[in-house]
């Protein structure tokens, strides 16, 4: 398989390959030689994060996630790639510690557009990584004591749907919502009333959001709750 630096559409390719292109909601998961390609680009993305440009390192995030998903869906790891939930998680991990070493970025940013879809993708990926490590069965935490990674608590919820959606800077500009940043600790906070901005947020947020907001309400839910403790 011939690979290149944008590792999304490497992976999109490799689902091509196996004629899942077609039927993607659908694939089959368990497939061998699915596998087999994706254990191949896992292996290229982890031996090249350190040389990757920050849109590069955003594509090779959101390759894994892909891969990581199926791996979910699949329920086991395949014969082909016997060790690909580790593996895969130990390269999101260390795309994320990269991430965080090289970019300045701790907060969105609200005068650059595309410095601000580059942050909020980024994000958005947590956000599927901290959703997976509540719900799945499987403690996806990978150990980080350096006070930038992001942790659960006080994880960034997702942009609203209006400003993530916008097709210009000026759309943008203008779908901005207020300076005050949520987490995902606020959405299970008592302060969460009518006219808050939890939910401001909540009316204004899209698909993914709506995951994370119901993630959050069952984890509350539980007995004896607390929030999980991966960080990444």
């Amino acid at each position: 398989m011939v690979m290149n630096h944008n590792t999304l559409k490497t992976s999109l390719n490799v689902l091509q390959s196996c004629n899942y292109n077609n039927n993607l909601p659908n694939l089959a998961a368990d497939n061998e030689s699915l596998w087999e390609l994706i254990h191949q680009h896992q292996e290229w993305i982890y031996s090249r994060i350190t040389t990757f440009s920050q849109w590069e390192l955003l594509s090779a995030a959101q390759a894994t996630t892909i891969y990581l998903l199926l791996r979910v869906k699949q329920g086991r790891n395949s014969a082909a790639f016997p060790n690909g939930d580790i593996a895969l998680l130990f390269t999101l991990g260390a795309i994320f510690r990269h991430f965080h070493k090289t970019t300045l970025l701790d907060s969105r940013p609200r005068q650059d557009f595309r410095q601000w879809v580059f942050f909020e993708s980024f994000t958005r990926i947590a956000c599927i990584y901290f959703t997976l490590s509540a719900v799945v069965s499987t403690n996806f935490g990978l150990p980080c004591d350096d006070p930038k990674d992001w942790n659960f608590g006080s994880m960034l919820v997702p942009a609203t749907k209006a400003s993530w959606v916008a097709a210009n800077a000026s759309e943008w500009m203008s779908a901005l919502p207020p300076e005050k940043e949520l987490t995902w600790r606020d959405l299970v906070s008592t302060a969460s009333l009518d006219g808050s901005p939890v939910e401001t947020w909540k009316e204004s947020s899209d698909e993914l959001g709506m995951v994370v907001m119901m993630t959050m309400t069952l984890i509350s839910q539980q007995p004896q709750y607390l929030i999980p403790s991966p960080s990444m």
